[in-house]
């Protein structure tokens, strides 16, 4: 049994240590070209999203033709639920190697008391319901970067 829980923290550490890296790094670019006829020549505007995703703060001319022309800025702001996301794996990360410590050094106080391995399943238990809403909230986020 103990087995299983040690492997099971190790998966949960690697897990929360790619939900962190595949967040962090992940950044994508709108390109949106547009014909000048006054000039008969083509302007590229560049909409750069990254980590956090608030995508407010990239702004860009409304008309690329007219450089006198005012900022538009794309509504939207998806950084709460990617820092919640981020949060959330390394709160997991961070239960795993606690777990993992008190299973290689205190493997006999986890064997003897009952508390220990209550306490241990409660705590997979609310880990596992906050993956669960952080990855639903994250998903919804995620898709609504990419409408915008």
């Amino acid at each position: 049994m103990i087995a299983f829980v040690f492997v099971s923290r190790i998966v949960g550490l690697l897990l929360g240590i790619f939900a962190f890296s595949t967040t962090t790094s992940h950044s994508t670019t709108s390109i949106i070209h547009v014909h000048c006829p006054i000039e008969n020549s083509m302007v590229q505007i560049n909409i750069n999203v990254s980590f956090p995703y608030n995508i407010a703060s990239n702004g860009f001319k409304t008309d690329p033709c007219n450089p006198k022309s005012a900022d538009s800025h794309p509504y939207g702001s998806y950084a709460f639920q990617s820092i919640g996301f981020v949060v959330l794996a390394i709160l997991s990360s961070l239960v795993c190697l606690l777990g993992l410590i008190v299973y290689i050094c205190f493997d006999e106080a986890y064997r003897e008391n009952y508390k220990l391995p209550n306490a241990d399943f409660l705590l997979s238990v609310v880990i596992v319901c906050l993956w669960i809403v952080c990855t639903t909230v994250w998903a919804d986020g995620f898709v609504k970067v990419g409408q915008t």
